[in-house]
């Protein structure tokens, strides 16, 4: 669409290794680390980035996708899916009944309390010796972004970026390919 929308609210993206994590820590340490029998680990991201930052990301790494109003943004979508003349099929259309309603009212997530999960995970870190110390230590970041699109562009699926951002694109070797493909972030040394 050659923009991105105007979206504030936060998106809670926990990646798989760090919800493991969480997993075996309450089933293994949430009633020593709270207290009580029972309680509640909530799998959460902290911090959590902003839709902003997540789509903004492509700009930090040279993608030329500037910021528009959420319903400019809207317009340019539908023009181009009522467009006869384009052959050429977006791999997010079949999304669009998304946008159609009201995107930034309908995609807000709550903010979940996660002392217990933090309280389990430091127990856990603890007794394993685990360097990651806290629930932040797996968090979606920009650097982690800009592995994701080192990967889309490793893969074939962006095109590599035309212009010069705040970051380089992470270079991936054949193991940071296969750890990536498999859902692990393979070590975020990019960072803005």
């Amino acid at each position: 669409m050659g923009a991105r929308p105007n979206i504030a609210n936060t998106v809670n993206t926990v990646p798989v290794t760090q919800v493991s994590r969480i997993v075996v820590a309450a089933a293994l340490h949430l009633p020593a680390a709270i207290g009580q029998s029972l309680g509640v680990a909530q799998v959460t991201s902290l911090p959590r980035l902003t839709l902003n930052d997540w789509i903004g990301a492509l700009e930090v790494y040279g993608y030329r996708v500037p910021m528009v109003s959420y319903q400019e943004w809207c317009t340019r979508i539908t023009e181009f899916v009522n467009d006869a003349s384009k052959e050429e099929e977006h791999a997010l259309l079949p999304l669009f009944h998304f946008v159609m309603g009201d995107l930034p009212a309908n995609t807000i997530a709550p903010e979940l309390d996660a002392a217990n999960t933090a309280a389990a995970l430091r127990l856990y870190d603890k007794k394993t010796m685990s360097r990651e110390c806290s629930i932040a230590a797996n968090a979606v970041d920009a650097g982690t972004l800009g592995m994701y699109l080192a990967y889309l562009v490793a893969v074939g699926f962006l095109p590599a970026p035309t212009e010069k951002g705040a970051c380089k694109l992470p270079r991936l070797d054949g193991t940071k390919l296969e750890a990536l493909a498999a859902g692990h972030a393979g070590g975020r040394s990019a960072r803005p």
